[in-house]
């Protein structure tokens, strides 16, 4: 399927906060208290959607290479941004190192396998049921959303960057 430029960013948005909300709840259950997962101020988890991004340009229709696609970018990206925290700020950001096939503790088995259950979850089936939402606003107020939620989240990313090379220097 072909996505316009206004579901994507829609989609951005979206994703994003399903995933700091999944971030949130984890931490919830873990540390019985609210941590923040997003960056600063915004409740976004980008991470969450570049995955979903890089299967929305490849859509493939086969269940079985979508989950491996979802799972595959999603363990490099989770590695590779953890991998950059780690040499910015000189501490890990997470610790997968409990679970059994880790690498480097960035990354896990576990951790993967449910990256690909939710990529294929998105592609299949949520889309679908946001695609009928986002049509549901009108174009010109949602336009004016995005453009103001991707300058509030765009702002938030130049704060934390400028926070975490603070955090380096101390």
């Amino acid at each position: 399927m072909t996505y316009t430029w206004y579901q994507l960013f829609w989609f951005f948005l979206i994703y994003s906060f399903i995933g700091w909300c999944g971030e949130v709840a984890v931490s919830v259950i873990k540390q019985h208290k609210f941590v923040n997962r997003g960056l600063d101020l915004t409740p976004f988890f980008a991470p969450f959607f570049m995955v979903f991004f890089g299967l929305c340009l490849g859509d493939s229709g086969y269940g079985l290479f979508l989950f491996l696609g979802a799972m595959i970018l999603a363990s490099f990206i989770e590695y590779i941004t953890g991998k950059c925290l780690t040499a910015i700020t000189g501490k890990m950001w997470w610790d997968y190192s409990r679970f059994h096939y880790n690498l480097n503790g960035m990354i896990s088995l576990p951790t993967s396998l449910l990256w690909g259950a939710c990529g294929v979850f998105a592609i299949k089936m949520g889309n679908g049921l946001l695609i009928h939402l986002i049509h549901l606003i009108p174009k010109p107020i949602g336009w004016i959303c995005v453009w103001t939620l991707l300058g509030l989240l765009a702002a938030d990313y130049l704060g934390s960057f400028a926070a975490i090379l603070g955090l380096r220097k101390n």
